[in-house]
């Protein structure tokens, strides 16, 4: 998480990355300290659990540049390097990193050829849950469940959600991950593959 904060890993009072983990049973979904913490459309998470077992939830968060600062540059030249004139805008970029291309790391240091926010996205997919991104003051939260929850832009660069918003978040970046406790779909997360369009030589 530190690596991926863009500055220093500089301990205990720099860029420093959190990662925690916890099971959310499933009588907390009315307790209202939680109703507090997530919307409505992440609660819903609860309903798939498989014979009410519960949620897992996991969060990392980091005390770096951001994501908008981290990837700007790295868009704009698959920007220009496909011909694309658009503005770009922080929601851009912040969807851009979850796309497979979404990285300023070169393909032979990405583990398996897919880089982290692409992985923990198809993650999210195949196992029905949803994920709250908080950075550079713009909240996106990601569901593949519903219409909308994820697409592909219509210039095929980017995995936007319909459910985004401007939020206040000072620093870094803030991951919520809910998954239920459920069976994988099979082949599920398939369906985030772009087409060839835009695949790098």
């Amino acid at each position: 998480i530190g690596e991926h904060s863009g500055t220093e890993f500089k301990g205990e009072f720099g860029a420093l990355g959190a990662l925690a983990m916890r099971i959310l049973p499933p009588q907390l979904q009315e307790a209202d300290w939680l109703k507090c913490s997530f919307p409505k459309s992440m609660l819903n998470v609860f309903l798939r659990s498989e014979n009410n077992k519960g949620v897992l939830e996991i969060c990392a968060g980091d005390r770096g540049i951001g994501i908008v600062k981290n990837l700007t540059k790295t868009l704009k030249g698959y920007y220009s390097r496909f011909g694309i004139k658009k503005e770009i805008n922080d929601i851009d970029v912040i969807s851009f990193a979850f796309d497979e291309l979404g990285t300023t790391k070169p393909l032979s240091l990405r583990l398996g050829g897919v880089h982290a926010l692409h992985r923990i996205l198809k993650c999210v997919t195949k196992y029905q849950g949803v994920m709250r991104i908080r950075t550079n003051g713009q909240e996106l939260i990601y569901d593949p469940t519903i219409n909308e929850g994820v697409f592909r832009s219509d210039i095929n660069l980017g995995l936007y959600t319909a459910l985004s918003k401007a939020t206040l978040h000072p620093f870094g970046v803030q991951i919520q991950i809910l998954i239920p406790l459920v069976a994988p779909l099979v082949n599920q997360s398939a369906n985030l593959s772009r087409s060839q369009k835009y695949t790098p030589s």
